[in-house]
């Protein structure tokens, strides 16, 4: 049985002599090569930074983290790769989608890819929405936070905090047709009106909740 190398790494006598140089010269890590090769790539793809990382699984860690890419998203990867690839997809929190590949190229398949995309996924606002999860994986994630926040007015009850800021509030509030427990909830819904809004349910008049969700 004869083995073939997925890859064979090649390097010229340059590239050896340089990197003897770099050993020898002190400068392993961050040196004036590091540096030189950063102002390089800088110039050539006409930006004012360039960032030579530790592997190449930080570079795409960095460029994901960087588009904004994290929990609730798919990354679409060619199947025929190594597992840094989907490493650095699940480091931000995404899910990697495996792709088949050309056997030509090595390259993804487009019409794999197009098959993938028909079946799993549907385009909103031009951007494509897993069909399994949908719009539900967005409300999924303010799950542990309302799970927190019950967390929190449970204890606060438990202390005595809420009644004694339901009262005192439940004057001010009542000139505006809300009760004095909409304090808590308004004050969540600043941040965000989710979470706000399931905190009003803690509120035991129905007109009181309605209008504090309001």
């Amino acid at each position: 049985m004869k083995k073939i190398p997925v890859t064979k790494p090649y390097f010229s006598e340059e590239e050896k002599r340089i990197t003897l140089e770099v050993l020898d010269s002190g400068w392993v890590a961050q040196g004036p090569r590091a540096a030189a090769f950063e102002k390089n790539v800088a110039e050539h793809e006409g930006v004012a930074e360039g960032v030579a990382t530790t592997s190449c699984t930080t570079a795409l860690h960095l460029a994901m983290s960087a588009q904004g890419m994290g929990a609730g998203m798919d990354v679409i990867v060619p199947a025929f790769t190594f597992v840094a690839t989907e490493n650095a997809v699940l480091s931000t929190g995404a899910i990697p989608v495996l792709v088949d590949i050309c056997k030509d190229t090595f390259n993804v398949n487009v019409n794999k890819l197009l098959e993938v995309v028909e079946q799993k996924y549907y385009k909103k606002d031009r951007v494509l929405i897993n069909k399994e999860t949908g719009n539900v994986g967005a409300v999924l994630g303010f799950v542990p936070q309302m799970l927190v926040l019950f967390l929190m007015l449970s204890i606060l009850e438990d202390v005595g905090y809420m009644a004694r800021v339901a009262f005192i509030m439940d004057r001010i509030f009542r000139k505006f047709g809300l009760s004095g427990k909409s304090f808590i909830p308004m004050l969540i819904g600043s941040g965000c009106g989710v979470p706000g809004v399931m905190a009003s349910r803690t509120i035991e008049n129905e007109r009181d909740r309605r209008m504090t969700v309001m």
